[in-house]
């Protein structure tokens, strides 16, 4: 903090300096801003809030269409059917049958035998590792071409 010194104006009073003024000058004509210049000024900034208006609108649309993509993507993939396969049995369990019998009798020997159990037990809401009920049926999707063609032949035979 600064101190003001005091002056002696005589020797019994000691009185505060006077401070200076402070005087407002009227401006010319030449130091205030033309209306071209204040114009100018204006739109500068009326083109730097569009711009940056469109700027915020653009990523808002971006994101927007980003959310309803993944949405129409989840929704997509939740209805997707777990059965893909052209066509399908149905067989009745009898005492003793697992998943694993099923899956070697009917699946296509080019797939694992672990997939085949699950395809089976996806198509019928098991468990891959669930214990079959005797009188049970489950639907077995064929991926064998040779297994579904003798299927057709069958359906025809029984058909005439």
């Amino acid at each position: 903090m600064s101190t003001v010194p005091l002056r002696k104006e005589s020797a019994s009073r000691w009185e505060r300096p006077v401070r200076p003024r402070l005087v407002l000058e009227d401006c010319t004509q030449e130091q205030r801003p033309s209306p071209a210049k204040k114009a100018r000024r204006l739109v500068s900034r009326r083109w730097e809030d569009r711009l940056f208006a469109a700027a915020a609108a653009t990523v808002l649309l971006f994101f927007l269409i980003s959310f309803a993509l993944s949405l129409y993507h989840s929704a997509a993939l939740s209805y997707k059917s777990p059965l893909a396969s052209p066509a399908a049995m149905t067989v009745t369990v009898h005492p003793g049958d697992t998943l694993w019998t099923y899956a070697r009798e009917y699946g296509s020997p080019d797939v694992y035998i672990l997939d085949r159990v699950e395809t089976i037990a996806l198509a019928n809401h098991l468990a891959s590792d669930a214990p079959l009920v005797p009188g049970q049926r489950l639907l077995i999707p064929l991926t064998d071409p040779a297994q579904i063609t003798q299927l057709q032949r069958a359906h025809r035979l029984a058909r005439r």
